[in-house]
């Protein structure tokens, strides 16, 4: 399954196969951000939630960018900086997200349990290609998340050239 991140007059939208599914709302409250992934009843299906970090944590420098995944008001998991990406844990799966430069374009992998599960591609449009049907709405919010807001130098291609494993490709 693909699904391509474009830009209309009204915001972002999320396309299967040429079709709008999803729209993008974001909202910010003092300095954090909530972005939220709205159906096309106007529902909120996803939202990521900025975490606020103690002022010991900002001393440390770490990430300011570490969310809450929401499904409306029940936690179902987090998004963490590490050192060489990102870690998802996402109900009873860590999903460890890996960037960098691969034939003039930028990607980013998501692994799960040694196993490549999707690519996220950016250039001209940006999209995500993945096999699980009942993910979508995640990879959909993700591929706006990783698109606006964690930019490239937020990864180590190092890691990254280590994970790749050629061309994705869906069943």
């Amino acid at each position: 399954m693909r699904l391509t991140l474009i830009e209309k007059e009204d915001g972002y939208k999320i396309l299967e196969e040429g079709r709008e599914i999803y729209s993008i709302r974001e909202e910010k409250e003092g300095e954090l951000l909530s972005i939220y992934l709205v159906n096309l009843y106007g529902n909120d299906t996803f939202g990521f939630y900025q975490i606020e970090r103690s002022f010991m944590d900002k001393l440390r420098q770490k990430s300011m960018l570490d969310f809450t995944l929401y499904d409306k008001d029940t936690k179902l998991g987090e998004l963490h900086k590490n050192k060489e990406g990102y870690d998802l844990s996402y109900g009873d799966a860590m999903y460890r997200f890996f960037g960098g430069k691969h034939m003039q374009k930028y990607k980013i992998l998501c692994i799960d349990r040694e196993e490549q599960i999707a690519e996220f591609t950016f250039d001209d449009t940006s999209s995500v290609l993945f096999q699980n049907e009942s993910s979508n709405a995640l990879f959909a919010l993700l591929l706006y998340m990783f698109h606006m807001h964690i930019k490239e130098e937020m990864f180590v291609q190092e890691a990254f050239v280590k994970q790749y494993r050629g061309v994705y490709e869906v069943q």
